[in-house]
């Protein structure tokens, strides 16, 4: 099984793998409650959020909007943006995000989620206005990435590899 492979950390040990200027955000969708943990280099913070029944048909909502290749704003991403983003807003002073999804939330076009209370030049700011966004897996993957990595030597040689696929039969 997986349990020789994966270590759980400590909070001291997630500060570690956490670049100045960066903030993990993991979430946790649970019932009755869900949780949100923002990780800095310098801190952790365990953030409460509403029933993962709020939180993921609002998210799965979200996903057929964008299934369904419909025009214009999704009316899900405010209210998305209310039960996930709002309370975490204290803890997200950081100019880079990584968001670590749990159930519905995988799939969510996080950049894309407004801001609240914010605006960019009369319309609604979005995350993307304010943060770089990236997604992983697990805080605990990069950890286990670095690990394999560190004996590694540096290649002394690189490859650059530029494509133009064409997928017409």
């Amino acid at each position: 099984g997986y349990s020789g492979l994966y270590t759980a950390l400590k909070a001291s040990d997630l500060m570690k793998l956490v670049d100045d200027g960066t903030a993990v955000v993991e979430f946790h969708l649970a019932s009755p409650r869900s949780w949100a943990w923002v990780v800095t280099s310098t801190a952790v913070h365990g953030v409460l959020l509403p029933d993962r029944d709020l939180i993921e048909p609002v998210a799965r909502g979200l996903h057929a909007h964008f299934a369904a290749m419909k025009l214009g704003p999704p009316p899900q991403a405010e209210e998305l943006s209310r039960l996930v983003l709002t309370p975490l807003s204290p803890h997200l002073t950081a100019k880079r995000l990584v968001i670590v999804a749990s159930g519905a939330l995988h799939g969510v076009p996080w950049r894309m989620l407004p801001l609240s209370g914010g605006s960019n030049r009369g319309r609604t700011a979005r995350l993307i206005d304010d943060y770089e966004i990236e997604e992983l897996p697990s805080l605990s993957t990069v950890g286990a990435i670095r690990e394999l990595v560190a004996g590694r030597a540096r290649p002394t040689r690189g490859i650059a590899v530029i494509a133009d696929p064409v997928f017409d039969t």
